[in-house]
């Protein structure tokens, strides 16, 4: 009995000086498109990303696309002098599409720790690497993908429209998925942050669909190419014949 009521004591002493970490308001994204087609004629797509937040927050948007293993040729010097081949180097779980961006630099949002755990910044996405010749080769990996245009970041690269209103205001980014991004499903999140936690959190979808006659044409090439190469030599043959006969029958007209 004695031991019971030592128990409840200690619980009423404890829980009301317990901290308790709040969960993160929810934010509605409002995207713009919320899908496109990727057909013949497509050259990228603009993609407008909007919310309504609290305007005491620092803002990250991060959009990304699913994840792949990549491999890069590793070199080593020999002798001091030539530079040979030293074996492959994977990357793992390296997002087809990173594009990040902020109201402020990321070492002022929030702890190192808080934006590995929710995959803020190009360093989340490398593994630990065993030297320096492999970490040059995660920065020339992002190099690469920052050329092609499917990895960005900027800070300060949210926009705020208009005034506050009742102590809240409205952001938007614009970002641009050329044409190399890959269609598919990509994931859109918001996060908010105050004092360097995580205050607010949005998240939402934004797909690239390929056209019908594109996506059979790309299946046909990928399950069946020996049919989809033979059909490809019967479209060259006959737009040849079809140019001829209009060419020939210029030429007798004449």
């Amino acid at each position: 009995m004695a031991h019971g009521i030592f128990l409840a004591v200690v619980t009423c002493c404890v829980l009301p000086g317990a901290q308790t970490i709040p969960e993160p308001d929810s934010v509605d994204l409002i995207l713009q498109p919320a899908l496109a087609e990727v057909g013949l004629f497509y050259g990228g797509v603009d993609l407008a990303i909007s919310a309504e937040v609290e305007a005491s927050l620092e803002i990250a948007v991060m959009v990304t696309g699913p994840t792949t293993e990549l491999h890069f040729g590793k070199k080593e010097k020999r002798w001091g002098v030539l530079w040979a081949p030293g074996g492959d180097v994977t990357f793992e779980n390296i997002p087809c599409l990173y594009q990040l961006r902020t109201t402020a630099e990321l070492d002022q949002l929030a702890p190192e720790s808080e934006l590995a755990e929710l995959g803020l910044g190009y360093e989340t996405l490398r593994d630990d690497l065993a030297d320096e010749s492999e970490g040059n080769l995660f920065a020339d990996l992002i190099r690469l993908k920052e050329s092609e245009g499917v990895f960005s970041y900027a800070a300060q690269g949210v926009e705020i429209e208009g005034d506050q209103v009742a102590g809240q205001q409205r952001i938007s980014v614009t970002l641009h998925f050329p044409a190399n991004a890959p269609a598919t499903l990509y994931s859109v999140q918001l996060f908010g942050f105050r004092d360097g936690q995580l205050a607010a959190r949005g998240q939402g979808n934004f797909e690239l669909r390929q056209a019908t006659l594109i996506h059979f044409l790309s299946s046909l090439a990928q399950e069946h190419g020996s049919l989809y190469g033979f059909l490809a030599v019967v479209a060259a043959v006959g737009a040849g014949l079809l140019v001829g006969l209009m060419f020939g029958s210029d030429k007798k007209a004449h």
